[in-house]
């Protein structure tokens, strides 16, 4: 898309941006700044314990939407955790509200780039299945081991054997910063 004029206007909580190009518009875009949306970060904070079945256990949180998120306590890979109200937690929306119900978060942090996924808060280097070359797909998955820096996870993307290795190493700089 190519743009040459942003318009910007903001109504409470209601946020519209047209883009235009030589007067007409490209895109139009409307946000609700108290919407969580999915993908986002939040720093949040546990409200509510709840008891869920199978002895599991849940939590609203709020991550300042209109409608406070839940978040599972037990997640594929992960500790179930055992937190209490009050207490502060980073969780990613992975499904926006609906109706009446808010935001579903997760604990399982994913930062996706074009040929890795970082994972703040899991440990190892996960290589995509669908990568035929499977020689190459190891001295992908060597490189990015040997640039891991302190506690952190990644996946290789299947796309990733498609650039040069450095590539991959400079977009785990990015992705990290």
């Amino acid at each position: 898309m190519i743009a040459n004029t942003l318009v910007y206007e903001k109504n409470n909580n209601e946020i519209r941006l047209a883009a235009l190009d030589n007067g007409s518009m490209v895109e139009f875009d409307i946000y609700n700044e108290n919407n969580a949306v999915e993908g986002n970060i939040y720093l949040g904070r546990i409200k509510k314990k709840i008891n869920l079945a199978n002895n599991h256990t849940g939590f609203l949180v709020d991550i300042g939407d209109d409608e406070e998120a839940f978040l599972n306590a037990f997640e594929h890979d992960l500790k179930e955790i055992n937190m209490s109200e009050g207490q502060s937690i980073v969780v990613q929306v992975s499904q926006e509200k609906r109706a009446e119900k808010g935001a579903k978060v997760v604990r399982n942090i994913q930062i996706v780039g074009t040929t890795l996924v970082y994972r703040p808060f899991k440990m190892g280097v996960e290589v995509s299945s669908k990568i035929e070359d499977k020689e190459l797909a190891k001295e992908y998955k060597n490189a990015v081991w040997n640039n891991i820096t302190g506690q952190e996870g990644w996946a290789l993307r299947t796309v990733a054997v498609e650039f040069p290795i450095d590539d991959v190493l400079e977009e785990m700089v990015k992705l990290r910063n």
